[in-house]
C-alpha cells in the first residue's frame, strides 16, 4: 500500500497527483468515466474536464506506463469518446493507443488503453 495513492475527487483535479508524486512518473492511471451507477444520471463526467485530466495524466506517465479509460456511450459520454479520439490522434510516436469496442452494441462502453513507450 505504500506504493498506491487513492484520490476521492474529480479527475479535473489531476494537479493533486503531481503534488503527491513529487516528480516521480506514474506506472498506471485508471479512469472510469460517466456517472455513478445507481446515482443521478444528471451528474456525469464532461468532455472538457476529461480532456484536461487525460492531458495531465499523459504527462504524468513514465516510460512503459499505462493509462486506461473506460468511457460509456450515453449522451455526454459520446462527446467524451469523440474528444478522446481526436486527442489521441494528435499524440506522437511515444505513445501506443488501443481502442477496444463491442461492435454489435451501440451503447457498449469503449476502453482506451494508452502506453507510453519512452
Amino acid at each position: 500500500m505504500d506504493r498506491v495513492s487513492l484520490f476521492n475527487q474529480s479527475h479535473e483535479d489531476m494537479e493533486a497527483v503531481t503534488e503527491i508524486a513529487d516528480g516521480s512518473p506514474m506506472a498506471a492511471i485508471v479512469f472510469n468515466l460517466g456517472y455513478l451507477p445507481g446515482g443521478s444520471k444528471e451528474v456525469t463526467t464532461r468532455a472538457d474536464a476529461t480532456l484536461k485530466a487525460v492531458t495531465s495524466a499523459l504527462h504524468l506517465l513514465g516510460a512503459g506506463g499505462v493509462l486506461t479509460i473506460c468511457a460509456y456511450a450515453h449522451e455526454e459520454g459520446r462527446r467524451e469518446i469523440d474528444a478522446l479520439r481526436k486527442l489521441f490522434a494528435t499524440l506522437d510516436h511515444a505513445f501506443d493507443v488501443y481502442e477496444v469496442t463491442v461492435t454489435n452494441h451501440t451503447q457498449a462502453p469503449v476502453l482506451f488503453i494508452v502506453r507510453k513507450k519512452r
